[in-house]
């Protein structure tokens, strides 16, 4: 009578194990989890007017999002507020681009290399 628990055991093993491929396909669900304060942002000034960035920094927080740096970009003649999106992180991209475009006019760079201190550069364009 000890074989039969036994085998009730082994079948209690492979419905758990059935239970486990569900938490495989996880990593595609994740994206819906997508936090803001999760991010940790650069704002740059690319289009040459006074306090863009500065500007672009408190309405990005408005939304909780964390600016961690502001700067001045290598170009002033962003005609689009740009963000630059590392690959790894294009669950954001809707996000981003909803969150912005009531006052900003959105471009979306995906990049493959990730940045060394935050995780999306923002560029203010004139739009």
């Amino acid at each position: 009578g000890t074989k039969t628990p036994i085998q009730v055991q082994e079948n209690q093993t492979v419905l758990s194990e059935q239970k486990v491929a569900p938490t495989e396909v996880k990593p595609v669900e994740k994206p819906k989890e997508i936090k803001r304060t999760d991010l940790k942002i650069r704002v740059e000034n690319g289009n040459g007017v006074p306090g863009s960035a500065g500007k672009l920094k408190l309405y990005l927080e408005g939304f909780g999002y964390t600016v961690v740096t502001v700067g001045n970009s290598d170009r002033t003649d962003y005609i689009k507020t740009t963000i630059k999106l590392p690959k790894d992180l294009a669950g954001y991209k809707d996000l981003l681009t909803n969150d912005l475009k009531t006052n900003y006019s959105v471009e979306i760079i995906s990049v493959g290399a990730e940045f060394a201190d935050y995780d999306i550069l923002v560029i203010a364009g004139l739009n």
